[in-house]
């Protein structure tokens, strides 16, 4: 396994779904758990990832520029928002501000969380 091969789920206050991790897992992909976006963008100074999973939720200011930081030091990497059925609409609207490639609503489609996963790549292009 190639560190690109990695998605990274940021753990900050969200609990994972195991069914989510089980997905990524029997895809391939190794699983870095990560406290904080501000770990995301240490660990992708020196490490690649496919993707960096991060939970919806009320995000301060230092959560956003840290989101940017991993888009700016990564283009390639996907940086995912995941939501469930009942997050707020006023939650998802900021992930457009930290510049997320995907939004996902779990819970979803194989095939959705894949193409999440990839969306780094299409738009670094």
């Amino acid at each position: 396994m190639t560190r690109s091969d990695e998605v990274v789920l940021v753990v900050r206050n969200f609990k994972w779904s195991k069914v989510l991790e089980q997905l990524i897992a029997a895809d391939g992909y190794g699983i870095k758990y990560l406290y904080s976006l501000d770990e995301a963008a240490a660990f992708l100074t020196s490490c690649r990832a496919r993707a960096v999973v991060v939970g919806v939720q009320p995000f301060s200011h230092k959560d956003r520029l840290a989101a940017r930081r991993c888009r700016r030091l990564a283009p390639r990497t996907a940086l995912v928002a995941l939501a469930n059925e009942s997050t707020p609409l006023w939650q998802l609207t900021p992930t457009l501000d930290w510049e997320a490639t995907a939004l996902l609503i779990w819970p979803t489609e194989r095939d959705r969380v894949l193409a999440a996963l990839g969306s780094g790549t299409q738009r670094a292009r």
